[in-house]
């Protein structure tokens, strides 16, 4: 049974205990065009207040994924939305337990949540129904709303509608959809998380520092303050929570751990792979060379530049894996969106792209020594070679840079300087094996009458050869 199916079961479940007047379902959809569905939200009306739970399964809104949240309204003000930490604020001011859960991935789960949110909505509607038959009660609730919502607002923008007659409805309630993903993230991420995790010093800071306090925020920091701990949670909030959620889902420090691990797996094949067909297509196309420069740091080029695409197969490898362990857990998780599964795909795409030019740069990126001319790149990402006869050449040398700042390597590389005063920079075929060269090289650049010296600087060879 699909999620969303088994949250609407248990919401007809939980509205034969509660009875109220009417049930109602409605998807959550965002996007563009409002076409893509994230979720589900019940109604369950009663004579003069509407309590709501929203799945919010993916999308900015869920701030982790599979959300149970909790809500209500009043009929008199039906735009005007309280989370269930407002109405516990009023109706039960010491009570400061989880009731928003996260990662609700399994039937098992979701029934269990609903076992506690039965337990608490058996509770409170009694006691609502009881305060609203005071329409004193009623407005001062709605009156602390306000004041919160312009307090997160910085405005009385609610008052700021009525003048106006309703003319801004569509702006007022753009607002207060903010205001309600606000309070979202307060008990999913925010200072509330931390607070229901135990992190008690951590919570209180952040409260402290929230831009808008609610009520129960305010309840919440004044029991911090004189020496409140966080309730034990129940094993269903333990499970429903953000932590365990995302060990579950294989997200945070430890996944990514282990896509760095299958990634440094992945990438030891497949540049050895690459490699050898570097070394191959080097040997067909240049096999009448005397002596080639760069390979060793063309390997290292390929053993750099396939970490993307090993990344990309890693990701999809660990996501597969997840996706076993998913299914023999009964997990059940969003599918992917359209975005997402075309995000993939571009990125797969601009991996293997960017892969085949540094491929191809590699190979000609290589100097050549052949019988008659020297072959060599120009550029970083060269796509093809030019080439110099030994005849124009004058000497050859070896540069050793100095770092100029203490934590940065000397760099040896070499050069060729020819009689027109040209420098030839052979620094990408040879920063790693500058001394491996000139050994290699000896008695080919003596037999073609040219030196190899030694440098500091290539400015100081061209201000030496230039007197």
């Amino acid at each position: 049974m699909e999620m969303n199916n088994h949250f609407a079961s248990c919401c007809r479940k939980l509205n034969a205990s509660l009875k109220s007047s009417q049930l109602s379902f409605k998807k959550i959809l965002s996007g563009k065009k409002a076409k893509v569905q994230t979720g589900t939200v019940c109604k369950f009306s009663f004579d003069d207040f509407n309590i709501f739970i929203y799945y919010i399964e993916k999308g900015k809104t869920a701030y982790a994924q599979q959300t149970l949240w909790l809500a209500m309204t009043v009929d008199n003000e039906p735009n005007l939305v309280f989370s269930i930490y407002d109405i516990l604020a009023f109706i039960e001011p010491e009570n400061f337990n989880c009731y928003t859960y996260t990662y609700v991935d399994s039937e098992q789960l979701m029934t269990d949540c609903f076992t506690e949110i039965g337990d608490l909505f058996s509770r409170l509607i009694p006691k609502l129904k009881n305060t609203f038959e005071s329409g004193i009660q009623k407005n001062k609730l709605i009156e602390i709303q306000k004041n919160n919502i312009n307090g997160y607002f910085g405005d009385k923008i609610l008052e700021a509608n009525d003048m106006m007659g309703g003319v801004a409805d569509r702006l007022i309630s753009m607002m207060l959809s903010n205001f309600f993903e606000y309070q979202i993230e307060c008990a999913v991420v925010g200072g509330q998380a931390l607070f229901y995790s135990g992190k008690t010093e951590k919570a209180l800071k952040a409260l402290k520092k929230s831009k808008a306090r609610s009520q129960y925020e305010s309840n919440l920091i004044a029991y911090l303050e004189n020496g409140g701990k966080a309730p034990d949670a129940t094993s269903t909030v333990k499970k429903a929570s953000s932590e365990n959620g995302g060990k579950r889902h294989n997200k945070g420090a430890l996944s990514s751990l282990r896509i760095l691990a299958l990634t440094l797996l992945i990438n030891i094949p497949f540049s050895l792979i690459a490699g050898l067909l570097f070394y191959l297509v080097i040997s067909i196309r240049f096999n009448d060379a005397l002596y080639i420069c760069g390979i060793t740091e063309g390997l290292l080029s390929i053993f750099i530049f396939s970490a993307l695409p090993s990344a990309i197969i890693a990701f999809k490898l660990s996501r597969r894996i997840t996706e076993k362990k998913n299914n023999k857990n009964n997990i059940k998780v969003p599918k992917e969106s359209v975005y997402q599964k075309a995000f993939l795909k571009y990125a797969t795409i601009f991996a293997e792209t960017l892969f085949i030019i540094q491929f191809i740069t590699c190979i000609n990126s290589v100097t050549v020594f052949s019988n008659t001319s020297i072959n060599y790149a120009v550029g970083d990402f060269p796509l093809s070679q030019q080439s110099c006869s030994y005849e124009a050449i004058k000497f050859s040398a070896i540069v050793n840079e100095k770092a100029e700042k203490p934590f940065l390597p000397d760099e040896k590389y070499f050069v060729l300087y020819t009689k027109s005063g040209t420098v030839i920079d052979l620094y990408n075929s040879s920063f790693l094996s500058a001394e491996e060269t000139k050994n290699e090289l000896s008695d080919v650049l003596t037999d073609k009458n040219i030196s190899i010296k030694e440098y500091s600087s290539v400015d100081l060879l061209i201000s030496e050869n230039r007197k």
